[in-house]
């Protein structure tokens, strides 16, 4: 661990000190971290290693030192949005939920009790770009970290039932299904319904990799980000339903062929109002 933890810094210092030495003069640099930059007792950091803590030692010496360029960094949970991963929710969520629907299952939350009712944030990708865009182009708002949500808080409690609803199934109670070791045994299955539905031909253990999920599904706390920090520097697009941004990128995963279409695009049924549309994505706060 300790040499990831390294190397991620030296990585971060051999491609900023070569554009350092372009034409054109490096003006900004981002990275993301995340929530595990903390240990029990925040803003403290934990006991060492840890890459994040390697790339802000690195910006914030080379800014002591004279560097011409800011930086900025921002520190979200969960990101939801489409990749192909480790650490992916979103996917972890869109293929149990496929299986279930296809095997004639009840969408039940795979987790433990505890974990499907504490407090939890997550970003929409989309919005987590748009913020990096902003903090680039706002000096007033730069050399500085910020935790980033989508503004809002849940619980799988609540949102087990939308994404039920997305999937045209059921929500049955809760069983812990460890999902490490029991969805190695439906990649058959998947490849099944790949043909059946004409989905791209992603490999199982591609489109969704399940130690995060089980991770999440077990989290025995609450656990979210004060993201006060960030409106008052002047981001004011922390405006989001989580709801509905779970349902819109199901939404996305269906339209790329990742999984089946199960419902059409219609407003979430838990959030009359929200301001998010799946056509218009971010665009719709700017």
């Amino acid at each position: 661990m300790s040499n990831i933890s390294k190397d991620t810094a030296i990585w971060m210092a051999n491609i900023i000190e070569a554009l350092e030495e372009t034409k054109n003069p490096l003006q900004h640099v981002y990275f993301t971290t995340g929530a595990k930059y903390y240990g029990e007792c925040p803003p403290l950091r934990h006991f060492p290693p840890n890459f994040y803590y390697d790339e802000e030692d690195y910006v914030t010496e080379r800014r002591k030192k004279g560097a011409k360029w800011t930086w900025s960094s921002l520190r979200p949970g969960c990101i939801i949005g489409y990749s192909l991963g480790f650490m992916n929710l979103l996917h972890n969520i869109a293929v149990f939920g496929t299986l279930c629907k296809e095997l004639g299952y009840v969408f039940r939350f795979p987790g433990t009790p505890v974990a499907y009712k504490v407090l939890l944030d997550c970003v929409d990708v989309d919005l987590l770009a748009d913020c990096q865009i902003w903090l680039a182009t706002h000096p007033e708002a730069q050399n500085d970290f910020y935790n980033i949500s989508n503004g809002d808080m849940f619980r799988f409690q609540q949102l087990w039932p939308v994404l039920a609803a997305w999937f045209g199934m059921e929500v049955g109670p809760s069983l812990r299904i460890p999902l490490t070791q029991f969805m190695p045994h439906h990649k058959d299955t998947w490849m099944s319904i790949i043909k059946k539905h004409g989905l791209r031909d992603i490999p199982f253990e591609k489109v969704a990799q399940w130690e995060f999920a089980d991770a999440m599904f077990s989290i025995p706390s609450d656990e979210f980000g004060d993201v006060t920090k960030l409106r008052k520097a002047g981001y004011e697009k922390l405006r989001l339903y989580t709801e509905e941004v779970f349902m819109h990128k199901l939404d996305t995963l269906a339209d790329m062929k990742v999984i089946p279409r199960y419902r059409s695009k219609t407003e979430c049924p838990s959030c009359p109002g929200a301001i998010w549309t799946s056509e218009e994505g971010v665009k719709k706060l700017v």
